[in-house]
């Protein structure tokens, strides 16, 4: 894995030293990648948070 990009999801369930902790701890590969991809999609679905709108919330709180 590139430490200068965030690791694919495959990346992270076939990493060696990730599979023995996960044989170890009875992790089922298939079942947490699954979990991850279906994070992962919710996320992106998520609305992001707007820094400006943030900022004139904290003023007008600061102001009250």
């Amino acid at each position: 894995m590139d430490r200068c990009r965030q690791p694919a999801i495959k990346e992270v369930v076939n990493d060696t030293l990730i599979r023995v902790v996960m044989r170890a701890d009875g992790v089922d590969p298939a079942e947490l990648e699954s979990t991850l991809r279906s994070l992962a999609a919710r996320r992106q679905r998520a609305p992001r948070p707007n820094p400006a709108r943030a900022l004139l919330n904290s003023l007008r709180c600061a102001q009250a």
